[in-house]
Formats: C-alpha cells, structure tokens, sequence
C-alpha cells in the first residue's frame, strides 16, 4: 500500500459491521484471490489485548468498497458513512 493513500482495516471493518474479524478475513482472502491479489503486501500484524500477533488486512478505499458491496445494505451504509467522516476529518486511518 501507498503510505499516502487512505486505508481500512479488517478489524475496523469487523467493528462496523458487526461481523467476526475471522469471517472479514475470509471474504478478503476470496476477495484477493477473485482479483488475482497477493495478499503480503495489504497484510499486517498488529497486537491483541492479550499482547498477541492478530494476521489483519489494510485495504484502501477501492478495496474496501469491493470487499463491501457483497455484504448487505445496512453494513455498506455504515462502512461508506465511515469512510465520509473520516474524509471530511482528513485523518489518515
């Protein structure tokens, strides 16, 4: 990724929509592999409250959005209001 480009995470995603960090992970997986993606690149681990290594995905807004358009419409409304507040604060995620 683009150090300079907007990002979200699979766990911020999990925390929006409501679904399992886990279950996030497996639809970027698919979502990877359908768009011939290596995922090393958009892959980090940051720690859990237990201090340990959690395997999560950095996507930008593009990503985000592909990742999103298959979940329903309620948790695409809520990704897309996030991704609007955090513009019009210009904060780098």
């Amino acid at each position: 990724m683009n150090n300079n480009s907007r990002e979200m995470t699979s766990l911020d995603i999990a925390e929006i929509t409501g679904k399992r960090h886990g279950h996030v992970k497996r639809d970027i997986q698919k979502m990877f592999h359908a768009l011939n993606l290596g995922t090393p690149k958009f892959g980090y681990v940051p720690k859990n409250r237990q201090n340990q290594g959690v395997t999560a995905y950095s996507l930008d807004e593009d990503l985000t959005f592909s990742l999103i358009s298959k979940y329903s419409v309620q948790m695409h409304q809520a990704v897309t209001k996030r991704w609007q507040e955090l513009e019009a604060l210009d904060v780098k995620f």
